[in-house]
């Protein structure tokens, strides 16, 4: 597992932070509550951001911290979440060891439209730089981006929500070709001011795959089940 906690979110195989000062927080609860043995496995490799908004006394904690490394990244031509980006591609690089499969961003739309879409451009920018599939997902929504190519997205986890979406990033999508879905598209031209594809859902009955070729990147979205969470929790209990 490789961690970081930047000013944006955490995830499984790379953990990005969006409320770094309340991530903290929490962090320090854990470290109160759990044996060191334990706590040992939460804490992260790396903490990154510009930490305009973060507890001077935790951060400290993680500075103290063996095996964290703290980056401070004042720049503000870039959001937090496009920085740590760039951090982990040159940890990647200094220490080829590090194993990433993947980036999953938790709490990734922010309760605002414009740190969502700055976000969706993050994604849109580090295509060339960030050889890894980059997942946005909060309690509710699952995003990510779709290079141009053929895809094979798996659908049958039972977590899936009851809708979904195509939607066209950075340039006009000359043409999309589905299968899976209630509505497919067929060779279609996809752009704003024309087609996107919103308030799509799963074809019926529910496959377990859907597949998308697309010319040109496009986003693509689905809801989150969380009533199938709630009740995978309380059969655990």
């Amino acid at each position: 597992m490789f961690s970081v906690i930047c000013g944006i979110t955490p995830t499984s195989r790379f953990l990005l932070m969006e409320q770094l000062t309340v991530w903290l927080h929490a962090l320090e609860t854990l470290i109160l509550s759990m044996t060191s043995m334990v706590c040992a496995v939460y804490v992260p490799d790396i903490v990154c951001g510009d930490f305009d908004s973060a507890d001077e006394e935790l951060l400290d904690h993680h500075r103290s911290t063996q095996g964290v490394a703290v980056h401070h990244t004042p720049d503000q031509n870039y959001t937090d979440f496009h920085k740590s980006l760039q951090v982990l591609v040159t940890h990647m690089s200094v220490h080829p060891q590090s194993k990433v499969d993947e980036v999953f961003v938790l709490g990734a739309f922010g309760g605002r439209v414009d740190q969502y879409f700055a976000n969706v451009n993050v994604l849109h920018s580090v295509q060339a730089t960030v050889p890894l599939p980059i997942y946005l997902l909060d309690d509710i929504n699952l995003t990510w981006l779709l290079r141009s190519g053929q895809h094979i997205i798996d659908v049958c986890s039972g977590l899936e929500g009851d809708w979904c979406g195509l939607v066209p990033v950075g340039s006009t999508c000359e043409s999309v070709t589905t299968s899976g879905l209630h509505w497919d598209l067929e060779g279609d031209r996809m752009e704003f001011g024309g087609l996107i594809s919103t308030s799509n859902r799963l074809a019926t009955p529910t496959p377990h795959s859907v597949s998308v070729s697309c010319s040109h990147a496009l986003l693509w979205c689905i809801g989150i089940n969380t009533s199938s969470i709630s009740r995978g929790e309380q059969s655990s209990t």
